[in-house]
């Protein structure tokens, strides 16, 4: 907790004094001698005793110690987000299992916060809350995270901030008259930080991005005081916005030295006795289909022909074999949890000598992968799978305009991928046409790519259809999760699944207010 302002622990001495009676603004000024050109002080005090909980405003405008109530013994703990892109400040705080527990309500997963109560929190931090009742609730606000229409609300005030999400922030640099100031490019700020302009990094100019972290902020009611900690340049230079997202993010641009080392002992080539141990597919038609500027390849494919249907084998890197459980790659891939795509470059979760390596499956070279394969019957229906650890050699990599071109040729041979590439269609059309037939949703949404030149620039604006050579790819993927599904099923295991339940009342509320 931060310690109060000299006003404020002066208003609380007088309160707390034995039959002190509650008193409005002006009484508190008189009661302290407060001189006129400090009674705005005065009053921002009385507002940030009032946010934190501190004191209360009674009737007739009048301040004292918060009324006992039952409620006021209720503390629950939380990360907060805020409700919406503005500057409104309204959030909720997503109760954490022993704040559930408290309340009585496991079904009630998170509490209502007024943005006058939401103190100094910024989204993501974990944050200690009191909580009250409002008026009951009269719309369809309610359901199992606010309240039921006609019985009362609880509403939390954020009384402490536990742990900060993120410790720095991207703003605009604001330089007038000798003074200094950023504006946040996150809206939940509510307000200008505060920095001193003679503590600037060297360069610093007016209208700069930056990059700064809070360093003191006791009251929403004040400016927050800041540090600036790198120029990030000129809003409108090539890449600046990339690294803007990248710092609001937190993303890291680097491994920890740890993990590089590890990553440095991975061998480039495929042990000898591992080739004992699996499927040999080497001598196979596999290929690979991705984008055109795809730097990594996860998944291959490969289709056989049969008397009375297709045999297809669906393929994934094998990088639990180099990324051992508790190693420094794991640690560091579990905190990263997914690799990043941006316009301009990839974050990967791991080192780029795997992700890029020997867990890449790049074209005429031998890679450790999983299998399913599976077989299915001349109307699209699989009859049996099988899964397997496979080693194999990709004989091609297609990106998808290429792939599309061979789909859409006239002329084949028997030998060359155009035929390889049309069969595999003819078995991928057929799982479309039966998945359509079940119900499955077409979400076919336009997508446009932003191809830069050398130095960053946006030269062109792509579009990129959803054509037979991603449909096939898409088909493929969903036939080979659907057999793991099953067979995970049949096993009377555990198991992690997807679930579609009904839509939460509060955030189709949400969704209409913001649409």
């Amino acid at each position: 907790m931060e310690e109060e302002s000299s006003f404020e622990a002066r208003i609380l001495e007088l309160l707390q004094a034995p039959k002190t009676q509650p008193m409005t603004k002006s009484e508190l000024a008189r009661a302290l001698e407060v001189p006129p050109k400090e009674r705005s002080e005065l009053r921002e005090a009385v507002r940030a005793l009032e946010s934190a909980g501190k004191i209360e405003k009674l009737k007739k405008a009048r301040y004292g110690l918060p009324v006992e109530r039952e409620s006021k013994h209720k503390t629950v703990v939380g990360m907060i987000r805020f409700s919406a892109p503005d500057k409104s400040r309204n959030a909720f705080i997503e109760l954490d299992e022993a704040s559930r527990r408290e309340l009585g309500d496991d079904d009630r997963d998170r509490v209502f916060v007024p943005a006058k109560f939401a103190g100094t929190a910024l989204p993501g931090d974990r944050v200690k809350a009191t909580l009250h009742r409002s008026a009951p609730a009269k719309n369809q606000k309610g359901g199992r995270n606010l309240s039921r229409p006609g019985e009362p609300r609880w509403e939390a005030r954020v009384c402490e901030i536990e742990a900060r999400k993120r410790t720095s922030f991207v703003g605009t640099l604001s330089l007038h008259r000798g003074f200094a100031h950023v504006v946040p490019d996150d809206p939940a700020f509510g307000r200008h930080v505060d920095v001193d302009a003679h503590d600037l990094p060297d360069g610093a100019k007016d209208d700069h991005k930056i990059l700064f972290r809070i360093a003191e902020w006791e009251s929403q009611f004040r400016n927050p005081r800041g540090t600036v900690l790198k120029i990030l340049g000129w809003a409108d230079d090539a890449g600046v916005d990339i690294l803007s997202i990248i710092h609001e993010f937190d993303l890291p641009l680097e491994f920890p030295s740890a993990v590089e080392r590890e990553a440095s002992g991975v061998p480039e080539m495929i042990e000898e006795s591992e080739y004992e141990l699996r499927e040999d597919w080497r001598d196979r038609e596999v290929c690979t289909i991705d984008p055109f500027d795809a730097k990594d390849f996860d998944d291959a494919i490969c289709v056989t022909p049969l008397e009375d249907g297709w045999e297809l084998a669906v393929f994934i890197a094998d990088v639990a074999h180099y990324v051992r459980p508790g190693s420094q790659l794991d640690q560091e891939a579990e905190r990263r949890g997914n690799s990043v795509y941006l316009v301009d470059r990839v974050i990967p979760m791991l080192p780029e000598a795997l992700s890029n390596g020997i867990c890449s499956l790049n074209p005429h070279v031998d890679r450790l992968t999983h299998a399913v394969i599976m077989e299915f019957d001349e109307r699209g229906k699989r009859r049996k799978s099988r899964f397997a650890k496979a080693v194999i050699c990709s004989k091609r990599r297609f990106a998808y305009e290429e792939a599309f071109a061979l789909l859409e040729a006239k002329n084949t041979t028997e030998d060359d991928w155009t035929a390889r590439l049309q069969e595999a269609w003819n078995l991928a059309s057929k799982l479309r046409t039966r998945r359509m037939d079940h119900g499955s949703l077409d979400l076919d949404f336009p997508e446009v790519k932003v191809i830069l030149d050398e130095g960053g620039k946006p030269t062109e604006l792509r579009l990129v259809k959803h054509d037979s050579s991603h449909q096939l790819i898409e088909e493929f993927m969903l036939a080979a999760n659907e057999a793991v599904a099953e067979f995970m099923k049949n096993q009377q295991g555990g198991g992690i699944y997807r679930v579609h339940e009904d839509p939460d009342l509060n955030k189709l509320f949400e969704f209409r207010e913001l649409a």
